[in-house]
């Protein structure tokens, strides 16, 4: 997948197309950093070391596709857990990739199920998960 997000990107230092030494010097990833365009591709857990590092060849930005959602970060409640996100993270830092976190929220089937069964038995249960969506924001932001 490839997706042009809108700036934040660092200029480049790279040269230009026009009189860059060697070609990798040309990739869409530099075109996008001298126009402030971060350049972004898909990323889900377990990539290959190889796809790893055509991303960080030709890419300028991240976005994982489920390390993010509540049902990756905490399958069961209270026991929230960063393993994944922190090494994303770390990666996207060493890497000088710009890393969009999807989602914190999704949709029912990637809401971890002690979520669902606590809205569903409450007598108020949009203010149970109105409740519980405020504390997850305040544990993972």
């Amino acid at each position: 997948m490839l997706a042009l997000l809108p700036g934040g990107s660092q200029a480049s230092t790279a040269p230009s197309c026009r009189t860059a030494p060697q070609m990798d010097q040309c990739e869409l990833k530099w075109a996008g950093r001298r126009s402030g365009i971060a350049i972004g591709a898909s990323i889900a857990e377990g990539l290959p070391e190889e796809q790893r590092s055509d991303i960080e060849t030709h890419f300028t930005a991240v976005t994982d596709e489920n390390a993010f959602k509540w049902s990756s970060m905490e399958p069961s409640e209270g026991s929230v857990d960063f393993t994944d996100t922190d090494a994303l993270v770390d990666w996207a830092w060493e890497k000088d990739l710009r890393l969009r976190a999807h989602v914190l929220f999704w949709h029912r089937m990637q809401t971890p199920a002690w979520v669902r069964q606590k809205v569903e038995g409450a007598s108020d249960p949009a203010a149970v998960l109105t409740e519980l969506m405020t504390e997850r924001v305040e544990e993972v932001v």
